[in-house]
């Protein structure tokens, strides 16, 4: 939430719809940036110290990019979102930025 709200004091009367949806994105992409660091294992290592961290940025930002173009579509207009959404949403987002990524290689 400090990724969305920043330092300052948490007060839940001031969430509205936008940032709720922010805090979902955020949670989404970091939740997506994990499962993808362990689908991809030990290939990281075989990075340099500086191209690591870098390429893990990059994939973070395309994570980023795409549940954004993603999620707001699919939280317009809707109260509430149940787990069998986020979790579909996961997946989606996943094989994305898979295709994604790929395609930045080439």
């Amino acid at each position: 939430m400090i990724e969305v709200l920043g330092e300052k004091e948490f007060d839940p009367a001031q969430l509205d719809d936008e940032t709720i949806q922010r805090i979902l994105g955020e949670y989404l992409s970091q939740s997506v940036f994990q499962e993808i660091v362990e689908e991809v294992g030990g290939s990281w290592a075989s990075g340099t110290v500086t191209s690591t961290p870098e390429a893990e940025g990059a994939l973070l930002e395309t994570i980023r990019a795409v549940v954004e173009v993603n999620l707001g579509p699919r939280l317009e207009g809707k109260g509430n979102i149940v787990q069998a959404d986020v979790r579909q949403l996961m997946r989606e987002t996943i094989n994305e930025v898979w295709a994604t990524w790929e395609a930045y290689g080439e």
